[in-house]
């Protein structure tokens, strides 16, 4: 796995990593290292949003960090240069349409930031598959995506485009920080619409773990059903709100059945940089005991500290342990996220316990995770089914069984002694 900056005894943890959220998705078929943050060289970051009958915005970013910059070809600076080829294929997959866009960054001095672009392009009513090659030109790197475009309904959450008032730029996520200032703008439901009214429902509480792989209990997914909503007028194009402390889901639909999501979380989300993000992912290899303790603290750093060197042996593998760890906690995030973050997830906690499988395959709306070579008794292999929800569309859960009982307490138990290594 990359290499993170972790300061174990400092004052505050910094977990550096890169994107925001990205899922990568994927067709069907057998893959490796599908959900290996390091494993690409890549990840932007995607966004469509329909905000024409008959034309889709692609808004993208990707961190200046991991663009090759050369030297200009025009007056001094480094330039990046990217292109993106796209293509527009129907359900059944018949090509449509294919076009491309470049786009070039000048700079004077390497930058932490990102560099964000958006192109238009002719997209009508129904429902799409979209192909996405992303190159660095410079570089000579190229990553193909795949998302899915969704205007057959008009209260799909892609008509609806959510910025942040500071800066205005999108959003790249459903998870947002919790009191930030956001424009929720939608140009085919308030705009050309004529709209009055869009509609918030606001959820009690967030989003709880999910239960173990040996339980006989499904987790509990968020349903819009029976929230009360509040209605609010809206003029012109425009909608600004600030995100409250629990998830929220914004329809102009009459009936709420279609709209988009949004969670509260922290500021840095998906990395991890704050002592309040260590103690919650803790849950899947501490007793009950010793998690109520930590989160009972008013300071939990030292507890943390003293948990990770009682299970490494010595403050050097504990760095070690940790780096792993947290590793897998941005990847979950990234990868996972839907109604909660992603390792609040049935795959996110699989992936944060046993790290990266060696296969998946993908079939329709399943997922098959495999550990240890295919076919051999020995090989363990988790399946995980897709979830309709109105909230997300990334909710796969566990076929869970009381068989798994063993090998998660021996995961849970390598943890603890310090035996799990890098992916």
């Amino acid at each position: 796995m990359r290499a993170l900056n972790y300061l174990l005894f400092a004052t505050c943890v910094v977990i550096l990593g890169a994107g925001c959220s990205t899922s990568r998705p994927a067709t069907q078929g057998t893959y490796t290292a599908l959900y290996d943050f390091e494993s690409y060289y890549l990840h932007p970051e995607f966004r469509l949003y329909h905000h024409h009958a008959d034309s889709t915005t692609l808004h993208y970013r990707v961190k200046s960090s991991e663009l090759l910059y050369a030297r200009s070809r025009g007056e001094g600076g480094q330039e990046a240069r990217i292109r993106i080829d796209l293509q527009v294929r129907n359900e059944q997959g018949t090509l449509s349409d294919s076009l491309h866009f470049n786009d070039n960054d000048v700079r004077e001095s390497e930058s932490a930031g990102y560099l964000y672009g958006s192109h238009s392009f002719k997209l009508p009513k129904g429902s799409w598959k979209i192909v996405l090659t992303f190159r660095d030109l410079n570089r000579g790197t190229t990553q193909e995506y795949f998302l899915s475009a969704e205007k057959s309904s008009p209260f799909h959450a892609q008509h609806m485009l959510v910025r942040k008032s500071s800066q205005g730029q999108p959003v790249f996520s459903a998870f947002v920080a919790e009191g930030d200032s956001v424009i929720l703008e939608s140009n085919i439901l308030f705009g050309l619409s004529g709209v009055q009214k869009i509609w918030i429902s606001q959820f009690k509480e967030n989003a709880k773990l999910p239960p173990p792989p040996f339980s006989q209990n499904a987790p509990e997914i968020p349903s819009t059903a029976d929230l009360p909503r509040s209605g609010f007028d809206v003029t012109g194009s425009t909608y600004s709100f600030v995100m409250p402390a629990f998830p929220v889901f914004i329809s102009a639909d009459p009936d709420a059945k279609q709209g988009l999501f949004l969670s509260p979380s922290s500021p840095f989300f998906p990395e991890i940089k704050g002592i309040d993000q260590l103690v919650g992912p803790l849950r899947y290899i501490t007793s009950k005991a010793e998690f109520d303790e930590f989160s009972k603290a008013s300071f939990s750093k030292p507890l943390v500290d003293n948990f990770w060197i009682e299970c490494a042996g010595s403050k050097d593998r504990a760095r070690d342990l940790i780096r792993t760890f947290y590793t897998r906690v941005e990847e979950t995030n990234r990868y996972f996220s839907s109604y909660a973050e992603g390792w609040k997830t049935d795959r996110g906690m699989i992936h944060l316990v046993f790290g990266n499988p060696a296969k998946i395959r993908r079939t329709g709306n399943e997922e098959t995770w495999i550990y240890g070579e295919e076919g051999n008794p020995a090989s363990l292999s988790f399946v995980f089914r897709k979830n309709t929800s109105a909230l997300s569309d990334n909710v796969f859960v566990l076929q869970r069984d009381p068989q798994y009982r063993q090998v998660w307490e021996q995961m849970v138990t390598a943890w603890r002694q310090g035996r799990v290594f890098n992916d």
